[in-house]
């Protein structure tokens, strides 16, 4: 072979689709991968599978982890209910789910044992809503500042959990 020759490249297929050719190869199995089942991360591109098997790593929470946001934010919640039925102003409504929001997420994290979990932030929003509405159904009725304060304390609960932020 002389220096002129040109050197033949290995055609390379895709491992899931192998009609695709690709030169992409996952950077942690080597599998082969087309365009469509490249991942790209931070630190280039993986395969689905090497993802997901990372990401059971990362997230370690339990079911009862879940549970227990869901009743933490819910109980909060009924308590800042419970406070706004004594002041009922719009802005009060604001500053309260601006405090307690953020205070209950971290008061999940800290039970959990600030163990990950997907469906944290979820949980969270879930617990806001059911502490809200049952404090708001059963006690003081549905007003305004009532819906402001549940729709804010949510978001601001289930921000606190999310991930990969």
């Amino acid at each position: 072979m002389t220096a002129m020759e040109p050197q033949q490249e290995e055609l390379t297929y895709c491992a899931l689709h192998p009609r695709r050719e690709t030169a992409l190869r996952c950077n942690r199995c080597e599998r082969t991968m087309c365009h469509e089942c490249a991942v790209h991360t931070p630190v280039g591109y993986r395969c689905r599978e090497c993802v997901k098997e990372q990401d059971r790593q990362f997230f370690d929470a339990r079911l009862t982890d879940e549970l227990l946001i869901v009743l933490v934010c819910a109980l909060v919640a009924a308590v800042g209910m419970v406070v706004l039925t004594f002041f009922r102003f719009l802005l009060f409504a604001l500053l309260l789910a601006v405090i307690l929001g953020p205070f209950a997420g971290e008061c999940a994290r800290r039970v959990t044992g600030r163990r990950r979990s997907q469906r944290a932030a979820l949980a969270a929003g879930v617990g806001a809503l059911l502490g809200t509405l049952v404090v708001g159904l059963l006690w003081q009725g549905l007003t305004l500042s009532a819906l402001l304060f549940a729709a804010l304390y949510a978001s601001f609960a289930s921000g606190r959990l999310r991930w990969g932020r």
